[in-house]
């Protein structure tokens, strides 16, 4: 049986939900590692599920000791073709070249690791333009793929098994996918495909074909919601989880995350007037500025240093740079997060949603 277990609160709002450990962001582990982080650096975040993929090989697994570990074939967080699958192996990208990997493989990692979570094999595709017929056989492997992973999972294994959901564009595939994976005994569901969408309304109605059949007592997790604002609305469709994609990319960019949810707003933000989702570190205006990036932050970067401090290293091209904005960026993810369960406990979720969306504007 899987320790990993999750529940359903209840909470004041008809439609939405809230669990133990949900709504919350899984980090997203590259090599060993949170991109740009050190094992002592990582052990300032808040813990929770760190994402680890096959593709990384699992070399430096060992440097997890705070976090669940759920294991995944690739991180959707990087780019990437789908490589023509066979129907008994699914080619991955790995730091030696493409390899082929078989569910025998994969489930020999699992039960060796033993992660509190682990993802099914699922075959991927290039985009929602794919044929119908591609779509199909994609769906068709994946439940296969699904089936042998089962099957291979050694019977004391604690690992929770959580399937893959696709379909892409074809909402009556997303519904045989969601329908054909919830009668097989797992532990959870995980959207891997939403990236494809082609916009923004698309990808909620992705979500919502997906998550219809599914049973409420299990949680779902969606790769690749790209902004805050997407994730509001998808977790007012039933989406529990989500990756740390998003602060990670900004942080590559240089751009430093500002924005609080629901009570946790402070009043800077709440002016009436749409802001910025972050402070561009590149920008000269902050070449003077000795104040820190958010004063209520307590993350390394906004007790030690100041923004002109931060400025310099973007712009001697530091690696600290990219080290305090990583780490300040996935504070300001879990203090999201924290904010958005406590509005459900409360019961104002959906005032609160509006509001962040008159707030605050995208780029």
């Amino acid at each position: 049986m899987a320790l990993c277990q999750f529940q359903l609160c209840k909470i004041p709002e008809v439609g939405l939900r809230l669990g133990v450990l949900t709504l919350s962001a899984t980090q997203l582990e590259r090599r060993g590692l949170v991109p740009h982080l050190t094992p002592d650096n990582e052990e300032r975040l808040t813990p929770g599920i760190l994402a680890v993929f096959a593709e990384h090989l699992m070399r430096q697994m060992l440097n997890n000791r705070i976090n669940w570990t759920l294991l995944d074939i690739r991180d959707p967080a990087l780019p990437h073709v789908a490589a023509p699958h066979a129907n008994k192996f699914y080619r991955t990208e790995t730091m030696g070249g493409i390899r082929q990997l078989s569910p025998a493989k994969y489930m020999g990692m699992v039960n060796q690791c033993q992660p509190e979570i682990f993802v099914a094999m699922a075959e991927d595709l290039n985009g929602p333009d794919e044929t119908e017929a591609r779509i199909k056989k994609s769906v068709v492997h994946s439940l296969a793929w699904l089936d042998e992973c089962l099957r291979l999972r050694q019977p004391a294994s604690t690992s929770a098994a959580f399937a893959n959901l696709n379909g892409s564009r074809l909402t009556d595939l997303r519904i045989q996918s969601a329908t054909e994976s919830a009668r097989r005994p797992v532990d959870g569901f995980v959207l891997n495909d939403l990236y494809h969408a082609p916009s923004a309304e698309m990808q909620l109605d992705w979500i919502t074909a997906s998550l219809a059949p599914l049973p409420a007592a299990k949680p779902r997790l969606a790769y690749r919601i790209e902004d805050p604002h997407q994730i509001l609305r998808a977790v007012a469709r039933g989406v529990d989880l989500f990756d740390a994609s998003y602060p990670l990319a900004q942080a590559d960019r240089g751009h430093a995350l500002d924005f609080t949810f629901g009570s946790e707003a402070t009043p800077s933000s709440a002016t009436g007037q749409a802001t910025s989702l972050h402070h561009d570190m590149n920008d000269p205006i902050y070449k003077s500025d000795l104040t820190p990036l958010d004063a209520a932050c307590p993350c390394l970067a906004c007790t030690r240093y100041t923004r002109a401090y931060l400025y310099h290293l973007h712009m001697t091209k530091e690696m600290l740079a990219r080290v305090l904005v990583t780490l300040h960026n996935l504070t300001v993810f879990d203090r999201f997060f924290a904010a958005i369960r406590a509005s459900l406990h409360r019961g104002d979720f959906t005032k609160e949603a509006a509001e962040f969306e008159r707030r605050y504007t995208l780029p």
